[in-house]
């Protein structure tokens, strides 16, 4: 049955700058991708008009989010924002009980705030709420990971150890500094003033995946495409 990769990105308010960027580099490769959104703008118009993207929520239930209010309330001002999506990743991967059944009460249907790291074939599950079922898909590489932990293989390398299926998450702040190890993200945070790297980092690797995604022996999916497979 071959391989099938999902790629998802986690917005997490990048400006539209950084999102153009990454943008440009999937529509070049013609690569499918699962965004998870958090504020509206014109890149992200953009990007939920491309059928080669798949548009979900990534919202802040911690103190510093910029929706207030209980859990439901939170959820309810991304919604509001993206009103079709079915898909979500919370930021940080805040999590409970309580917050996937508000999941399907507002027409979620697959959530992927799960970290299995360096787990390979991850398997999704369903979760019976009430009358609803919430497809719950882990990712198990992420750039963000990577950066703290540089011994980690890279994007491409990970995919490949995979038979069956696989999830990777990226970040456009670090595809747009081409972030080496975690540092570079960090002075970026402290000095507002983006330095975007020669050397090898986490750019490379985005490219990396995409340019092998045309001509390898997997097809990359939508993250709901890939529920559907998983759950039968």
């Amino acid at each position: 049955m071959g391989l099938d990769v999902c790629l998802t990105l986690d917005a997490d308010w990048a400006p539209p700058n950084q999102l153009e960027v990454v943008v440009e580099l999937l529509e070049k490769f013609e690569v499918k991708a699962t965004w998870f959104a958090t504020d509206n703008s014109s890149v992200m118009e953009r990007i939920s008009a491309n059928p080669l993207f798949e548009v979900g929520i990534h919202p802040n239930f911690y103190a510093d989010g910029e929706f207030s209010g209980t859990q439901d309330e939170v959820l309810a001002g991304y919604m509001r924002r993206f009103p079709t999506a079915k898909v979500v990743r919370s930021h940080g991967l805040f999590s409970n009980g309580r917050l996937l059944t508000s999941f399907v009460n507002q027409g979620l249907c697959i959530d992927s705030s799960i970290f299995m790291p360096e787990h390979k074939d991850v398997q999704g599950y369903q979760l019976q709420i009430g009358k609803n079922v919430l497809t719950r898909v882990p990712f198990s590489w992420a750039d963000d990971h990577f950066l703290t932990k540089p011994q980690c293989p890279s994007a491409l390398e990970w995919v490949n150890q995979n038979m069956r299926q696989v999830v990777v998450m990226f970040h456009p702040v670090h595809i747009f500094l081409n972030c080496r190890n975690q540092q570079d993200y960090l002075t970026y945070r402290s000095t507002d003033r983006p330095v975007m790297h020669d050397e090898y980092g986490v750019r490379n690797m985005f490219e990396e995946l995409l340019s092998s995604a045309n001509c390898a022996d997997y097809r990359v999916v939508h993250l709901s495409e890939l529920a559907k497979k998983m759950t039968g």
